[in-house]
């Protein structure tokens, strides 16, 4: 069962969300060597980790079991509710 997209959305808000993100992103960039330019897609809660501005596009793909959340808050949608078995994206597009 997948946590509920507002549970996920209030952890990450919380000072212990915001340590796990940071902890996580700095495992995200050594593992390739920073993302500037390249498109990327987060699947799942991936809003914390999508922040970056160096990178080129930025897509949140939520599955429909967990809810979706519009982002970036006051700017053009960013995210998509999708099939987590079944993206809409093709093949090595990210």
């Amino acid at each position: 069962m997948r946590q509920d997209v507002l549970e996920l959305a209030r952890f990450y808000a919380s000072p212990l969300g915001r340590a796990a993100a940071r902890m996580i992103g700095v495992k995200i960039d050594e593992a390739w060597d920073g993302l500037a330019g390249l498109d990327v897609l987060g699947l799942g809660y991936a809003i914390p980790l999508l922040q970056a501005e160096d990178v080129g596009r930025r897509i949140a793909a939520m599955p429909a079991a967990q809810g979706v959340e519009v982002w970036p808050a006051g700017a053009a949608n960013l995210s998509c509710l999708v099939d987590d078995a079944a993206l809409p994206f093709g093949n090595a597009h990210f």
